[in-house]
Order: structure tokens, then C-alpha cells, then sequence
């Protein structure tokens, strides 16, 4: 019933979303934060119906709260409607990470993370001023139409960054108004006009140090928070870029201190690593079949590709780092000394294979012919409703692309938009050509939108009947048609260079009121500090291209009062990972220092944003929003997590 719905909503009439989202959906409920709809950014998830189950669009704020009347911004939102035909009257905001990163772009994503909450509740969220998609004016555009082939390849050097820098701070816009404390403001304001009195918070990474300042500043409405992946303001977070990792490798090196089995196969863990990191420094660990001397960010790369968001859902490799420890330092004194650790990783690409209905044939205790045949029955309906549903979701999405071609193209823009596509399939099958094939395509958007131009691209990208076929086309468009495809084709654009946009909306908040308050003397005696200094390797480069290339080119604007404790009785559930690399879940404990009615936890086999990795995080999150007075045993989602040690056929030799 649910997908005939779905097809329904795509194939007839237009949903009214006023019918569905009331005042929302026609200026919102206060004036002075007027909301505009718009249509969502796709994909938005199959199960879907844009107007009726989610709505998109923008509300208007100031662009600084003390002065209300003058420039305003607007910040792109969506409203996930609850599955419940009752849903509690305070939904849960989510605040996305950065700071700059945004989250409009990626709805279906959201709509699949925080389905649990939309059992009961509305799950609302926007993209913060001068971050993802609400970035607006707060992006150096002319450098990127300028610059677009390096863009689109992320090759832009210095240069191309303080043109950036400098034509953000000569524009009109007012760059000291784009902080945490202004974004705070933003957040009743958003919710207020959206319709809603009383809300929760669930905030990761910078989202977490927003919810952190929203509950200093703005907690009108609060009703609960949920930090994960926890960034205190009152941390020097750039002097402390280390100090996550550090904590990681320390947590791995006490789990296999505690587990008999794994201490007695690789013993003294700490001092084996330590041992290896200064011989890699010194140039003393060396692989044997290709004569390479590998440094320390070689051995330290594990704890970076277990903590890859990427790869959430694979089948952890917790298990097999002590032995990978081991073997590194086998090489220290034998370059040629067996690996096959290493070996196994490195060569599935740090992906391990799991084949679920082995691993089911495998334990299953079946004594009968009868039962094996059922479970073997079972199994082969299990294989079909995947297979089925892969299919089903291909289908609609392709679905939406068609209709989406229909309405927003003119008819012939639409024609050669999937004629494009097609011709395009043996260039996205060859790696070396799909680079130079994205700079010329970057360059005819960013240029003069014409036919001629785009016949000279077509002439020269395409041959044969295809070329022949697509210039007939562009031949036989309007010159309304070539707007409207041009227009179409700008906004795929918009995705290429969304890292670039991101990363530049990340100088603004760091550089303006972080880096006041850290340095590149403070990184370098906290990275000395720690219990492998060595990590200066992966992380020196990082803190110098922004604490001493591109910082220097903002103003700073430093807030009293922001590196100070919050003090908060609003109820707070506080999540760390121990794989995160990027906030310890130390900090997580941190957080609640002020807060007198918190409850923190380390999640093991956890990243950035716990609730992202493990479903009992999130089993605890959705429990927690529900009833934020509930308490939670200390042993919740943190006991019996860790697989069990993978022992090497070379330990004991």
C-alpha cells in the first residue's frame, strides 16, 4: 500500500502541501521568520511524497539577531512528518556537523537514520547559515567559476584560497555574524515559525557544540539534548587535533589488555607500538618485497580506515589491530618477516567480505532433513525480497529522474539530458577520462550558456551516430530550451563543488572564533604531550594549513564567555565512539561537567556520531528522547560489544 502511494504521489496531480503541513506550507507561523517552500534536494527516499510525508524550503532570519531589521538570510529546512497519525508535539531537531558541512543534501540518508524517531515524532532539520546547502552569499562564487577546473578536482592551492578569503570579507555580507552564538538564535526562530513550542536536540560533532551554546543562549523550548561525537567549546579543538586518535589507540590497547586471549598473544601492546612508530620514523621499518621504508602514518592509517564513515555497516577490523601492531614490528626486524594480517586487510581494501547466509548455514543447529530443507526454503525468500527490493528502489528512483526530466525541462532539454547520460556511459567506465570529462563539463556550466558552446562540447566529446544525434538535437532546441538545460545542469554543479563550498564555510566559523584561542605552539605541545607524539605525523600538516595559511587571512572575532563551561538542567544524553578520530569519547564525559542532569557513555565499536554505527546507541537515543528522565544502567550498549581477538597462525612460533 505504501509504495501504490508512492507511485500515486508521482504519477498524479501535484499534493497540496497546506493540506499536509498547514500553515508551514504557506508562510509559517511567524511573521518575522517568513518561510518560503521549494522543492526538496533529491534523492529524498523512496518511501517519500514530497508535500505530504516531508516538505522543503527556506526560513528568513536576521543575519545578526541584535538587529533584527536589518540583512536577513535564509536557511534551507526540511520537516520529516511522523509515521503516526498521533505524534508527540515536540519533534526532534537534528543539528549537523562541520562546522559548514550541511545535511540538505542528504535527506534520504536522514530519513533512513532517524526513522525510529519518526515512529512517534517529527524529525526536523536546516542547514546552518553559511553551511551545505544554506550557504548562500557566504561562498567565494566568483573564485569558483574562476578556478572551476581545480575546484571540481580539489587541486585549488593557496592562491586560489585567499582570492576566496578576500572576496568573502569585500562582499556585503557581515562574516562576524556566521558563529555559533548567531546560530543558536537561529534555532527557536526556526522552530517557532515551523510551529512548534517545545522540541528536542540531537547534535553531532559541531552539531554537538551548537547544542551545547543553544542550551547557554537560546533554550526556549528545550525540552531535552543528545550530544554525540561531543565538541565542548571550552576545548582548544585545533590545539587537540591529535588527542582523539591518541585516545583510540589507548582505548585498543587497554581492550586487549583485558582480554586474556589477545594479552597473552600480543603482549606489552603499548611498548611494541611505540617501539615500531620510532623505527618507522627513523626510516628502520622498511616492507621487504618492495623495498619501501614506511613512516609512522603507514602503521597509524588502521585507526583512520576503522574510524571511515564510509564503511559503517561492514564487519569491524577491532579484532584483527593488535595483530597488525604485531606484524609492523615483525618488519622492523625481518623487512621479509610473514604478514598475512597486513596482508588480508590491505588487499580486500580494508573492507572484510561478509557472507551472511554462510555465516547462518555455517551456526545453524539443524539435526533433520526436514527442518534444513525449510531453513533452506526460508533463506531462498530472504534472497528474493532483497533482490526484490534493490529492484523496487532502482525502479522508482528512476522513476523520479523521468518525471523529474519531464517537469523541470523543457521537452527537447529534457530528450538531451537522457541522450547525454546514455552517450556518457563508456566515459564514466573509464577512470582516466571521467576527470578531464568533469573539468569540461564544469567549464561549458560555468561559462557563456549558449549553443554554440554546448555544440563545441558535444563536437568534441562524442562521436559517431551519438554526436550526430545529440548536435541534431541542441540543433532543433528553443532558445528557451537551451536555458532550461543549462539551468538543470548548473545545479548538478552545485554537488561537484560542494567540498570545496564546505570546506571554505569551515575557515569562517574556525578561523573567526576558534583559532583565537588555539595556535600552532599549543597543537605542538599538546601532540608532544601525548602518548604517541608520533601522531604529529598525520596531523602537522592539517593544523599548519590552517593555523598558519589560512586563518591568518580572516579577522577574528572572539566571543567572552564562549570557552566557558555550560551550565544546563535541561536533561542531556552525552555519546562517545571509541574508533572516533575526530572528537575523543572522552569528551563526551567532558560535556556534562556543567550539566546536572546528564548521562554520559562510551560506545565501543563506535565512530563519529554513535548513534550512526550502533542501533543500541540509537535504541538508547530514541528510548532517551521519548522519556528524558529515564536513567540508563552504565552497562547499556558498552558490554560484550568487542568480537573476539583474531589470533595469527604465527603467534607462538
Amino acid at each position: 500500500m505504501e509504495i501504490i502511494a508512492v507511485l500515486a504521489a508521482l504519477t498524479g496531480e501535484p499534493t497540496d502541501p497546506e493540506q499536509h503541513f498547514g500553515a508551514v506550507a504557506t508562510g509559517g507561523h511567524d511573521a518575522s521568520a517568513p518561510v518560503t517552500i521549494t522543492p526538496c534536494p533529491q534523492p529524498i527516499g523512496i518511501g517519500e511524497i514530497e508535500g505530504e510525508t516531508l516538505i522543503c524550503g527556506t526560513v528568513s532570519v536576521p543575519e545578526d539577531h541584535d538587529a533584527p531589521d536589518g540583512r536577513r538570510i535564509e536557511l534551507l529546512f526540511t520537516v520529516m512528518k511522523s509515521h503516526s497519525e498521533v505524534p508527540e508535539p515536540d519533534p526532534l531537531l537534528y543539528l549537523h556537523g562541520g562546522p559548514g558541512m550541511g545535511n540538505m543534501n542528504g535527506i534520504a540518508g536522514l530519513a533512513r537514520y532517524f526513522d525510529g524517531w519518526r515512529e512517534t515524532r517529527d524529525v526536523i532539520t536546516f542547514d546552518q547559515r553559511a553551511a551545505g546547502l544554506s550557504t548562500g552569499e557566504a561562498a567565494c562564487s566568483g573564485v569558483i567559476n574562476e578556478n572551476i577546473r581545480a575546484v571540481v578536482t580539489m587541486s585549488a592551492g593557496q592562491a586560489e584560497i585567499a582570492a576566496c578569503v578576500e572576496e568573502l570579507r569585500s562582499s556585503d555580507i557581515a562574516l562576524q555574524h556566521y558563529n555559533t552564538l548567531q546560530n543558536a538564535r537561529d534555532v527557536p526562530m526556526v522552530m517557532g515559525t515551523l510551529g512548534y513550542d517545545s522540541y528536542n536536540i540531537i547534535g553531532i560533532s559541531y552539531g554537538s557544540k551548537l547544542a551545547l551554546e543553544v542550551m547557554r543562549s537560546a533554550p526556549e523550548g528545550l525540552r531535552s539534548v543528545i550530544l554525540d561525537g561531543v565538541a565542548p567549546p571550552w576545548l582548544p579543538l585545533y590545539d587537540t587535533l591529535a588527542v582523539p586518535m591518541n585516545d583510540s589507540i589507548v582505548r585498543l590497547l587497554e581492550d586487549c589488555a583485558a582480554d586474556e586471549t589477545c594479552a597473552a598473544a600480543y603482549p606489552d601492546l603499548g611498548e611494541v607500538l611505540t617501539d615500531t612508530l620510532n623505527a618507522a620514523a627513523e626510516g628502520r621499518l622498511v616492507h621487504g618485497p618492495s623495498g619501501t621504508a614506511l613512516g609512522p602514518e603507514v602503521v597509524l592509517d588502521m585507526f583512520m580506515q576503522r574510524a571511515d564513515g564510509s564503511r559503517i555497516g561492514n564487519p569491524s577490523i577491532t579484532p584483527f589491530m593488535p595483530a597488525m601492531i604485531y606484524e609492523f614490528a615483525r618488519m622492523v626486524e625481518d623487512p621479509d618477516a610473514a604478514t598475512p594480517t597486513l596482508d588480508r586487510l590491505n588487499d580486500s581494501g580494508w573492507v572484510l567480505p561478509r557472507d551472511r547466509v554462510s555465516d547462518l548455514r555455517g551456526s545453524a543447529e539443524i539435526t533433520s532433513a526436514e527442518s534444513e530443507t525449510l531453513l533452506e526454503l526460508a533463506i531462498a525468500q530472504a534472497e528474493r525480497v532483497r533482490d526484490t527490493d534493490h529492484e523496487l528502489q532502482t525502479t522508482i528512483r528512476a522513476l523520479r529522474d523521468a518525471l523529474r526530466r519531464e517537469r523541470d525541462y523543457t521537452p527537447l532539454a529534457g530528450l538531451l539530458d537522457g541522450e547525454l547520460s546514455r552517450a556518457s556511459g563508456a566515459i564514466f567506465a573509464d577512470r582516466e577520462r571521467v576527470a578531464a570529462f568533469a573539468n569540461d563539463v564544469a567549464a561549458l556550466i560555468s561559462g557563456q550558456r549558449a549553443r554554440d558552446p554546448l555544440a563545441g562540447f558535444i563536437a568534441e566529446t562524442y562521436e559517431g551516430p551519438a554526436a550526430a544525434r545529440l548536435l541534431a538535437l541542441v540543433d532543433a532546441m528553443s532558445d528557451a530550451e537551451i536555458e532550461s538545460f543549462f539551468e538543470s545542469a548548473a545545479r548538478s554543479l552545485e554537488t561537484t563543488v560542494f567540498k570545496f563550498v564546505t570546506t571554505t564555510d569551515l575557515w569562517i566559523y574556525a578561523c573567526q572564533e576558534d583559532v583565537p584561542f588555539n595556535s600552532m605552539d599549543g597543537y605542538q605541545a599538546a601532540t608532544a604531550a601525548l602518548d604517541y607524539p608520533q601522531l604529529g605525523a598525520i596531523w602537522t600538516n592539517n593544523a599548519g594549513l590552517l593555523l598558519l595559511g589560512v586563518c591568518p587571512m580572516f579577522d577574528q572575532f572572539p566571543r567572552e564567555g564562549f570557552q566557558e563551561v555550560v551550565e544546563s538542567d535541561i536533561p542531556t544524553l552525552s555519546l562517545g565512539g571509541t574508533w572516533d578520530i575526530q572528537t575523543s569519547f572522552n569528551w563526551a564525559v567532558e560535556a556534562v561537567r556543567g550539566l546536572s542532569d546528564a548521562q554520559a557513555f562510551v560506545i565501543p565499536e563506535a565512530g563519529h556520531g554513535a548513534i550512526l554505527y550502533s542501533q543500541c546507541a540509537r535504541d538508547m537515543a530514541e528510548a532517551f528522547t521519548s522519556n528524558p528522565a529515564r536513567q540508563f544502567d552504565q552497562g547499556t550498549c558498552t558490554e560484550n560489544v568487542i568480537p573476539p581477538f583474531h589470533i595469527a597462525d604465527w603467534v607462538g612460533e
